[in-house]
């Protein structure tokens, strides 16, 4: 809806259902194009700029890689919607994107999601269950988990959402609120989804642990069980975390995605209320508040741009200044986080798509 042509793309765009691009980067937008988009529903666009053309956002998985693992997720999904059980031959798949899935994550020099995903609305179970995987895989990480371990994580997040291959999709898609009745369903899916695992003798009990309890809150509130503190599982005690932050990052039916810092703004709140509070602080560790090219407020009254992240606490980035304001320049750049003349400095929103389209022509690459 902002794309506008003659803006230049900063990163290819993938065609849903195929390991091709759809753009690549480099492109310049014509209206052509940009129809061309609107028709594959594609949710957005990384754009170059003028002021970052030497950010690279790079994703903690490659697209290319991405689609095959929800393409092969997909496969899995189906095959149990075929039968009461997962098939000895569907688990040892499950079992082998698991760990190819650690093996690609742990490859990765940083273990920082850096990058707003534009996910495909229409593949969103499988796509969330990957993302679910690989961020609980991340917090592993940081729990310095053995490969055993994060293997284990891994196939909790790819699985942990199969139960709703037997809730009928006007539930699981309804745009509106749902009825006591149509929530009551939709709260029996961790458990179906072990109805769906439990012949498997090749799963611990950790896995299904994991998967069952995921929707279980550190106060107590949550279901199946009502479980209290650590009496839940650690592993669906993480997979709370990165299920609530995908799930309010993505577009749903109901409701348009949240960007990256609302989502963390929002579950900070939920310390020892929705998480545990120890895991959350890991969690922070692996998810930028705001991604790099990310234009952000700040509130000396400046705008910038976010050139770098910095892990140990990503509230605080490293910016590129593109608006003058309290004696710096357009083009100074200040770290958040270790520069002792900005310590009280903060970030105090985002820009979104809309005030970014509407950026003059010199920090927009916008060829005539």
């Amino acid at each position: 809806h902002f794309l506008k042509p003659g803006m230049v793309l900063a990163k290819d765009i993938s065609a849903y259902g195929s390991m091709f691009a759809l753009l690549v980067r480099g492109q310049t937008l014509t209206e052509t194009l940009i129809y061309r988009l609107v028709d594959a529903e594609i949710g957005g666009a990384y754009i170059e700029s003028a002021i970052s053309n030497d950010i690279d956002p790079t994703e903690i998985l490659e697209p290319a890689y991405k689609k095959k693992v929800i393409s092969e997720l997909k496969s899995i999904f189906d095959d149990c919607g075929r039968t009461n059980t997962l098939s000895k031959h569907a688990l040892n798949q499950s079992m082998r994107v698991a760990e190819d899935l650690v093996m690609s994550i742990l490859d990765q020099d940083v273990f920082l999601v850096d990058v707003v995903t534009i996910k495909d609305y229409d593949n969103y179970t499988y796509s969330h269950c990957v993302y679910v995987a690989m961020l609980s895989v991340l917090i592993g990480v940081q729990l310095k988990y053995s490969q055993k371990q994060l293997n284990e994580l891994a196939l909790c997040g790819l699985m942990h959402d199969i139960g709703k291959v037997d809730i009928p999709l006007e539930i699981i898609n309804k745009a509106s609120r749902l009825t006591d009745a149509e929530f009551e369903e939709i709260k029996t899916h961790p458990l179906r989804s072990i109805e769906r695992l439990r012949h498997n003798q090749n799963l611990t009990q950790r896995v299904f642990n994991g998967i069952s309890c995921h929707h279980e809150k550190y106060d107590g509130t949550g279901y199946p069980y009502g479980l209290k503190g650590d009496k839940i599982h650690i592993y669906a005690r993480i997979l709370a975390l990165a299920d609530v932050y995908d799930a309010l990052t993505s577009d749903r039916s109901y409701r348009p995605a949240w960007m990256p810092a609302e989502a963390i703004e929002y579950m900070m709140a939920q310390s020892n209320i929705h998480f545990d509070h120890d895991l959350l602080q890991c969690f922070l560790r692996t998810v930028a508040a705001y991604p790099l090219g990310s234009v952000v407020s700040l509130s000396n009254g400046a705008l910038g741009i976010v050139i770098q992240n910095n892990p140990e606490n990503t509230l605080r980035p490293k910016v590129r200044i593109i608006r003058n304001a309290a004696g710096l320049k357009k083009g100074d750049e200040i770290d958040l986080l270790t520069q002792s003349d900005y310590l009280s400095v903060v970030v105090s929103g985002t820009l979104g798509s809309q005030e970014i389209s509407e950026f003059p022509k010199e920090l927009l690459l916008i060829k005539k």
